[in-house]
């Protein structure tokens, strides 16, 4: 099963140590919106148990041989896993919170819920596969069609597992935290009212990809030669006061070509736009 941690959750060395970052964040790192408590710490050893009891009763052989097994084969997906959510995120993660945060379609809750099924199926589908290939490696037997179907189970399990947990420990989470994450004062037809540039600020503005988007960030003033950017659609924005302040002109994210355009190295090179009022 694929395990890691976001802002979201996912070899050798680095594995190990994500399995034990603190989290109260995701259950999963690759699997946004899915909460579960400590998730890294306590489902990575949980889920490699389960699939080695899984596979010992459908395949035979030492409860040790495949403890160790599925020790391995969890590693290597968790790698995949982790190589998967770091190529594809910087091109569609921005997208994504976009659509789940102003979105039309239904609340944030099932909007959220849309994503993690869809990031569940594509890494149980990684799990599955990478996983089949190595306990077929290392057992070294000809039997490619039933260990196939037994890993498929075991990840089946494991990932009901999983989802179940993200239910019950998000179950009265999602909406709270949105709302108590989003300012619906301020929305992209607003912000331009409380965003003033100065000299020494230079930067302050509502920024777009296309002036004629209905969403962009607005670039604010802080402390100490800093800016706070927060996310904003039609209904609402980031609220400030739980931005981290950043220097533009120093941050690895951004690179500030000139006084109106700023690149967005996080998100695959997207150039924004500082845009005048209702453009």
């Amino acid at each position: 099963m694929s395990t890691a941690t976001t802002r979201s959750r996912h070899y050798g060395w680095p594995a190990v140590l994500l399995v034990f970052i603190p989290a109260a964040a995701h259950a999963d790192a690759l699997i946004p919106y899915m909460v579960v408590p400590w998730g890294q710490a306590v489902l990575l050893p949980l889920v490699i148990v389960i699939e080695a009891s899984i596979l010992n009763r459908l395949l035979g052989g030492t409860f040790r041989s495949n403890l160790f097994q599925s020790f391995v084969a969890n590693l290597a997906s968790t790698a995949l896993g982790v190589a998967l959510y770091f190529i594809t995120m910087p091109a569609m993660g921005a997208d994504l919170f976009h659509w789940w945060f102003m979105g039309g379609f239904s609340i944030e809750a099932v909007r959220g819920a849309c994503i993690a099924f869809l990031f569940a199926t594509v890494l149980w589908t990684v799990s599955w596969v990478s996983e089949t290939a190595v306990i077929v490696r290392m057992r070294k037997e000809s039997v490619a069609n039933k260990i196939r179907s037994s890993s498929a189970t075991a990840n089946l399990i494991t990932y009901g597992l999983l989802l179940a947990l993200a239910v019950w420990f998000g179950r009265d989470s999602s909406e709270v935290d949105a709302k108590a994450n989003i300012d619906t004062v301020r929305n992209s037809h607003t912000i331009n009212d409380f965003l003033k540039p100065t000299p020494e600020y230079p930067l302050v503005g509502f920024w777009k990809g296309l002036c004629t988007d209905d969403f962009g960030s607005a670039i604010e003033a802080a402390t100490g030669g800093k800016y706070t950017v927060a996310f904003c659609g039609p209904g609402g924005c980031d609220r400030v006061e739980r931005l981290t302040p950043i220097s533009l002109e120093n941050d690895p994210k951004y690179r500030v070509i000139d006084q109106n355009t700023i690149e967005e190295r996080w998100s695959n090179g997207a150039t924004l736009h500082r845009c005048e009022p209702n453009s």
